[in-house]
């Protein structure tokens, strides 16, 4: 039997560039016939892809470091670096890809993908970077460092109705009785230690039911399952209410029952700005009723319907919550062709509206402007201040410079002038002999602003 593993801690990197080539074509008659130095390979990215054909996290539990393919480096005669390909991970469908507990990607159906760590960039040769003013470029551009994060997968189970209860209440059993799954079934508390899936399929209608573990008070705050299970209720669209009637001869109250697990559900809101779980509709059934109904089950009798139940047992208040109840036995199977009815309609029901929701526009962000932007801001500090230089182009340049070939140098000088930096550090303000830092404040270039500049 597969192991279930619903989270695990990754470092992933993407594959670093290949680095340009300086290089002079060589012909018969034309010893210096120019630059023709290739550009470096563009390294691989991490990419996630969700499928349907694994159902765990196992393979990444003890694989904890996912590193994609370098590119490689450019050649001379015009030879590019060959591109590194994408590292392809497969993970289960309804994997949540987390960095510091940032959301960065929900992968709740088959086939959506998430490039989570992307690629270095491959270096320009100095073919690539001859121009009229720079006939014959005695430098190449370095490749960039590929995407480097530590992240977290979380599987949060698919499903469309979950069965919540207190361990024992006969989430199993109702789950190998509605579907075709074998859960494992025992007469002890926590006897499932993972959830359990199974498909029914009522009036041409296949669904989804998820036994979720067995949650105690003190569930949200980490006591018996804890979290690990309480987030796979998430993603369901009914919340079933597992009850044991059968306990209830011990002096326990199905309200006092159904009371905890809500209370449960609803601390475990406060992990989000809004509760997932609070609009999600809930129904109750009521299980084991071969134990505490068994002359009147096996009577048949007509007129004892469920009205007349809650009288017996006392179980009027189970009303107030304005659910649905059902009276089931998972053992006789008493009531579930009624419940399997009502959920195939109510889920297909919930598909419908969620398919009109679904249509709304995608928000797309215009990047093409940020990427030409540049940002000078005067940084003050205890002991002074300095100016930083940032934006997408001069933090590329500061990576792919070889700082100790002075034609780089000049070049990332005079690509800065271009890009209109030294206007805007004038207009600001700089003084000669300020402190300049081009790029990511933990790698960048710095320098001291001089006269030629002004």
């Amino acid at each position: 039997m597969t192991t279930f593993i619903d989270r695990a801690e990754l470092h992933i990197k993407g594959g670093d560039g290949g680095k340009g080539c300086v290089a002079v074509r060589r012909e018969k008659y034309k010893p210096l016939a120019g630059p023709d130095g290739g550009n470096g390979g563009n390294g691989g990215s991490i990419v996630f892809v969700a499928t349907n054909k694994i159902t765990t996290l196992l393979d990444y539990k003890y694989n904890k470091h996912q590193i994609a393919s370098n590119g490689q480096v450019g050649l001379g005669s015009k030879k590019d670096g060959a591109g590194a390909n994408d590292k392809i991970l497969l993970v289960p469908v309804g994997t949540v890809i987390k960095e510091k507990n940032i959301v960065l990607a929900d992968l709740s159906f088959e086939g959506a993908s998430f490039v989570a760590a992307k690629g270095g960039q491959g270096g320009l040769g100095n073919r690539a970077l001859a121009n009229k003013k720079m006939i014959s470029p005695k430098f190449a551009l370095q490749g960039t460092k590929g995407q480097s994060k530590d992240i977290i997968l979380e599987l949060k189970v698919l499903a469309d109705v979950g069965l919540v209860g207190f361990p024992s209440a006969g989430k199993s059993s109702i789950i190998s009785v509605m579907t075709q799954s074998k859960p494992k079934i025992a007469d002890y508390p926590f006897t499932t230690l993972v959830p359990n899936l199974g498909v029914a399929n009522s009036q041409g209608i296949k669904f989804t039911l998820a036994d979720v573990p067995g949650l105690i008070p003190g569930a949200s705050s980490g006591k018996g399952m804890g979290l690990d299970f309480l987030r796979h209720i998430e993603r369901v669209s009914i919340i079933a209410h597992i009850v044991d009637l059968a306990a209830f001869e011990d002096n326990r109250n199905p309200m006092d029952d159904i009371k905890a697990i809500e209370q449960e559900l609803s601390l475990y809101g406060q992990y989000f700005q809004e509760n997932p779980l609070s609009a999600k509709e809930r129904i109750i059934v009521l299980n084991k009723a071969d134990v505490v109904l068994s002359e009147a089950l096996a009577s048949n009798d007509p007129k004892y319907n469920l009205n007349k139940i809650f009288q017996d047992l006392n179980l009027e208040e189970l009303k107030n919550f304005g659910w649905p109840i059902f009276l089931v036995s998972a053992v006789t199977h008493f009531g579930l062709n009624d419940l399997k009815y009502y959920l195939a309609d109510e889920i297909e029901n919930i598909r419908k509206n969620l398919a009109q929701k679904t249509k709304s526009q995608l928000k797309v962000i215009n990047i093409s402007n940020k990427q030409k932007s540049v940002f000078v801001k005067k940084i003050i500090t205890k002991t002074g201040y300095y100016w930083q230089i940032s934006g997408t182009m001069p933090e590329l340049w500061v990576e792919q410079i070889d700082w100790n070939n002075q034609d780089a140098v000049r070049f990332f000088s005079k690509s800065l002038e271009r890009i209109g930096v030294e206007k805007k550090l004038q207009e600001k303000g700089v003084k000669i002999g300020d402190e300049v830092r081009v790029g990511r404040a933990d790698t960048p270039y710095i320098f001291n602003w001089t006269d030629e500049y002004s």
